[in-house]
């Protein structure tokens, strides 16, 4: 009897260790997850193709986002690089990013996806092929209420130079670099020009404009109610306008045709990421043709991704909004880094215009 009370004894020891055991080893499992972290704009990736990846190589993606690309270039400037471990960057700003050696080249990485993406993405900025995966291309264009202007907006010039009836109802580019941009445009320059004789004419244009114009922080068009009755016009990317769209509001939107600026957003691995073959896993993950396609789907943007594209709704596809015909790509300007000088008095004609 007594034997049987001990080995009794024994096995529930061994039972309660095992499961103790058991226990300790689930919670070095949590302790020990892997956190990959991503800064990117808000609603900029599909949560249901980061938590696959999430699910097949047990890490947690951490979003951190920003509201602007200045927000961005902030966040980064004050850490020096450091803190996250994949960066979306754009066409304007990476070669920033690469001088300061804040993202690593991809050259040490096995992508075999960028074999999906238009060969015309990645080579649309020769220093960032080495650097930088194109995520997605964005063109500025113009977004109205279609039900309360009697005549469609067609040209930059109907916004620079608004008639009366506008006064007040017209919202610009949030970056002091776009708005200067199609400025530019309007009056028949480039819109990456640096010459001081065309920005002191924008900034003239751009003085007239201003009681025409709502310089609310982050307004998007139109969000609310009270914003119906007040914009009616605004500057905004083809994505943006689609979405809009797409959720039921009354807009209509015009690439100009004269022409207009796109950008190319791109994702990069930070330089100071202890996570780096991780980080370009899921870079590459991101376009897999058909994780490209429902991230496409879900943030409403165009893809570089040739692959991607066709397993998109046909509506997507064949939307002019989104991808544009060969016509009015032509005559599409990719934003670009400035020299400093130019910078400066774009920023300077900006300011005075708040």
């Amino acid at each position: 009897m007594r034997f049987n009370i001990f080995c009794l004894i024994i096995i529930l020891l061994g039972c309660n260790y095992g499961i103790l055991a058991r226990a300790a080893v689930s919670n070095t499992v949590k302790t020990e997850q892997t956190e990959l972290s991503v800064l990117i704009r808000y609603n900029y990736l599909s949560p249901a193709v980061y938590k696959r990846f999430e699910q097949e190589y047990n890490v947690k993606i951490k979003l951190v986002y920003y509201n602007s690309d200045d927000d961005r270039n902030l966040l980064l400037l004050e850490s020096d690089g450091r803190g996250v471990d994949i960066v979306c960057v754009d066409s304007t700003t990476a070669t920033a990013y690469i001088a300061s050696g804040w993202i690593t080249p991809l050259t040490r990485f096995q992508l075999k996806n960028t074999q999906h993406i238009d060969g015309r993405w990645l080579t649309q900025h020769n220093l960032l092929e080495k650097f930088a995966v194109p995520y997605f291309w964005k063109v500025l264009g113009i977004a109205f209420h279609n039900e309360r202007l009697k005549e469609p907006i067609r040209h930059w010039d109907n916004i620079i130079n608004p008639t009366p009836s506008l006064y007040s109802k017209i919202l610009m580019p949030p970056t002091a670099h776009e708005t200067v941009a199609i400025t530019l445009l309007s009056l028949g320059y480039s819109a990456n020009s640096t010459s001081i004789n065309a920005l002191q004419k924008a900034e003239l244009t751009l003085t007239k404009q201003r009681p025409f114009v709502l310089w609310t922080s982050d307004i998007r068009f139109p969000a609310t109610g009270a914003i119906n009755e007040n914009l009616w016009v605004s500057a905004v990317y083809n994505g943006e306008a689609y979405a809009l769209m797409r959720s039921g509001m009354p807009i209509d939107f015009t690439i100009p045709a004269e022409g207009s600026v796109m950008i190319l957003d791109y994702l990069a691995v930070a330089e100071e990421s202890e996570q780096k073959q991780l980080a370009a896993k899921f870079i590459d993950f991101l376009n897999e043709p058909h994780n490209a396609a429902e991230n496409a789907h879900y943030v409403a943007y165009s893809s570089p991704n040739a692959a991607a594209k066709t397993l998109l709704p046909e509506s997507m596809q064949r939307s002019p909004w989104l991808y544009p015909s060969l016509q009015v790509m032509n005559k599409l300007e990719l934003l670009l880094p400035l020299p400093s000088t130019a910078t400066k008095k774009i920023s300077q004609i900006y300011f005075h215009l708040q």
